[in-house]
């Protein structure tokens, strides 16, 4: 935690609101994992409050996550739904698709715990197709990487398989010389000998 603070106090020095915003959010979340949420409170709110000041979406959004989470974890459900409401409605206006699936985890949560058992199910489906939306593109990149190493490893050995059918035809090219200038040698000294014996 020291570290935390001591970071903290650097980027004060320097005026980086972002990265002043991004350690109380840090350590927000160091407390909340210390199960001391009044601390965690505090600094997801100190956050907040700078994030909203520079106008960072992705940053408000992912402090009303936080702190929805955290009053979910106390059991105030309706302050935290209507925090990640708010985080929803940001997240969807920025297309941050991992937000949204966090807060529609987190509303099928509230919702399951306050009873409405047909919100938790409505967001729990959204949940689940914006997950499976989020692993389906991570897997096409991941496709779309295999496909580009294997384009670039086809043509790599392409190219190592041309310059060795070059590389072979040369030194064939080289013996057919060398085979020809020995035979002309050759030839060449029988006529000298047979000039010599006459």
């Amino acid at each position: 935690m020291e570290n935390y603070f001591a970071s903290l106090k650097i980027i004060e020095e320097t005026g980086n609101k972002k990265g002043i915003a991004d350690s109380y959010n840090n350590i927000g979340i160091i407390y909340y994992e210390q199960g001391n949420y009044d601390k965690a409170l505090e600094n997801y709110f100190a956050s907040l409050k700078i994030e909203e000041e520079i106008g960072d979406k992705k940053g408000i959004a992912a402090s009303y996550i936080n702190i929805g989470s955290l009053y979910l974890k106390q059991n105030k459900t309706a302050e935290a739904k209507k925090q990640s409401l708010m985080s929803l409605s940001i997240s969807g206006e920025i297309g941050a698709k991992d937000y949204l699936m966090h807060n529609y985890e987190l509303l099928s949560q509230c919702d399951s715990a306050t009873g409405s058992w047909k919100g938790a199910y409505q967001y729990h489906k959204l949940y689940v197709i914006t997950k499976d939306t989020l692993f389906n593109e991570e897997k096409s990149k991941e496709i779309g990487k295999l496909e580009m190493k294997h384009t670039l490893e086809v043509s790599d050995f392409k190219r190592k398989q041309k310059e060795e059918q070059q590389q072979q035809q040369r030194q064939q090219q080289q013996q057919l010389a060398d085979k020809i200038n020995y035979t002309l040698m050759l030839v060449g000294f029988i006529v000298l000998l047979g000039f010599v014996m006459l």
